[in-house]
């Protein structure tokens, strides 16, 4: 990470303005109370009002994907927080430089007030929209955020919630804050009623992310999702991953209350990945979706994903068994053998821990085709085909490690050889001139000359 590249990004403040430079694009920012901001971007005219990205935290002022330094937003948030704890932390040399990048940014919104800092600075998303209703609906919004949070960040976010044609006739952020929250809640095309207040107040602010809001508006017109949440003690990110999964169907009560638990050590895997990797799974296996009601605990689940997952791997195995390769396209040699058939290949995918075993169809198709490397080490190497021939596509060592230099400067010669040893070949026809007509005896059969009655 240290070698890295610091991020197109600066940022200088110009009077009451923040001007950045970022790829492609120049910003301008207006902030507390006024909360506006502006973008230019070449061949697209003028300057045009724009909602940004902006992450009180950290300073950061861009999706790290746009800004590609390759830094989640979350570990940087860490890494703040951790500051904070203990300054005398050590950061690598890239962590420093991309905190230090976003500096003019953190300083220029140190003017915002504190308690509307403290608060906004919990949510993970959509902070910009959050800052801007706050300054322009004040302590009623504020009152909200502080025992609601997830209302509050749909009412902040509520042009998100809708199609563009259905937002001119939306009450604005005001508008919404003088009706009741029961109202408010159907305004924002939730079910009008207090189960839905109380639900939306279980959830804290970090787990407030504008897709697990949606889908949870969805899934609350069920009753039984509906009477399940209003029972938990608290509504966290796994309870809304696995409501946000297409297979929460397959999720029952008492799964739902065990992850809403705190507990001391995470799971290595999210429940909401592991649903989605077991539906998927089932899905491959038995061409059917997963039965309804089917996991009562994480157990339940991780052992049902474990052995479907083995089920699909023996299942992709034995159709891989039933292909028959094609003959190998270059030579071997004594420390170059060819992989001729599905089997060979699926023991050297073990045997070398890599993914070789799922080229099987390719090598059908005659596309590509792999060699096992005896010497100078032991590798595996596959051959890719060209119009012009045969070229080395990939070579790995075990667990898919690069290779010595010796063993690709051996792989070389021995491709090269190979190509020289059947260009005779395809020549061999015109390789015998007869000196005489009692030599056209032994003239080769495919050589020789066509009777006038055949053509």
């Amino acid at each position: 990470m240290a070698n890295q590249p610091a991020p197109h990004f600066t940022a200088k403040r110009r009077g009451d303005f923040l001007w950045i430079d970022l790829p492609r694009r120049q910003m301008v920012l207006v902030g507390w109370p006024v909360m506006k901001a502006w973008r230019r971007e070449p061949g697209k005219g003028g300057w045009q009002e724009c909602l940004p990205y902006v992450d009180l935290k950290t300073g950061m002022l861009a999706p790290h994907s746009f800004l590609s330094h390759g830094v989640p937003i979350e570990h940087l948030r860490w890494v703040v927080e951790k500051r904070k704890q203990n300054p005398e932390m050590q950061m690598v040399d890239y962590l420093a430089e991309l905190l230090e990048c976003f500096a003019p940014v953190r300083r220029y919104f140190a003017a915002t007030p504190l308690e509307v800092t403290r608060i906004t600075d919990q949510f993970p998303q959509r902070q910009w929209q959050l800052l801007q209703w706050l300054a322009r609906c004040g302590q009623p919004a504020l009152e909200l955020a502080a025992s609601n949070p997830a209302l509050a960040f749909c009412v902040a976010t509520r042009d998100s919630f809708f199609p563009t044609e259905k937002r001119s006739s939306f009450p604005s952020g005001s508008e919404l804050l003088q009706m009741t929250r029961r109202n408010i809640c159907g305004h924002l095309g939730f079910t009008p009623q207090e189960s839905t207040v109380k639900i939306l107040s279980k959830i804290n602010p970090e787990d407030c992310r504008l897709p697990w809001m949606r889908t949870l508006r969805k899934r609350l017109q069920h009753d039984w999702v509906r009477k399940v949440l209003a029972h938990l003690p608290v509504i966290n990110e796994d309870v809304l991953t696995l409501l946000h999964s297409k297979y929460y169907e397959s999720v029952t009560p008492a799964l739902l209350l065990e992850v809403s638990t705190p507990n001391q050590s995470e799971p290595a895997i999210p429940p909401g990945e592991f649903l989605e990797g077991a539906g998927k799974l089932y899905q491959k296996w038995k061409q059917r979706p997963l039965p309804k009601k089917r996991f009562h605990c994480m157990e339940d689940l991780s052992a049902f994903f474990i052995e479907t997952g083995a089920k699909v791997d023996e299942q992709e195995r034995q159709a891989v068994l039933r292909l028959c390769f094609p003959s190998p396209p270059l030579p071997e040699t004594e420390t170059i053998r060819a992989i001729r058939t599905p089997r060979l290949l699926l023991q050297e995918a073990e045997e070398m821990r890599h993914c070789a075993g799922d080229y099987a169809k390719e090598i059908v198709a005659g596309t590509v085709y792999f060699y096992q490397v005896l010497a100078p080490e032991r590798a595996t190497v596959s051959v890719a085909k060209e119009p012009s021939g045969w070229r080395l596509s990939e070579v790995h060592g075990s667990c898919n490690m690069p290779v010595k230099d010796e063993t690709n400067r051996a792989l070389k010669v021995w491709l090269e050889e190979a190509s020289h040893s059947l260009a005779p070949k395809r020549d061999a026809v015109f390789s015998f001139v007869p000196e005489s007509v009692d030599e056209m005896s032994t003239f080769p059969s495919a050589a020789k000359p066509i009777p006038a009655s055949n053509l």
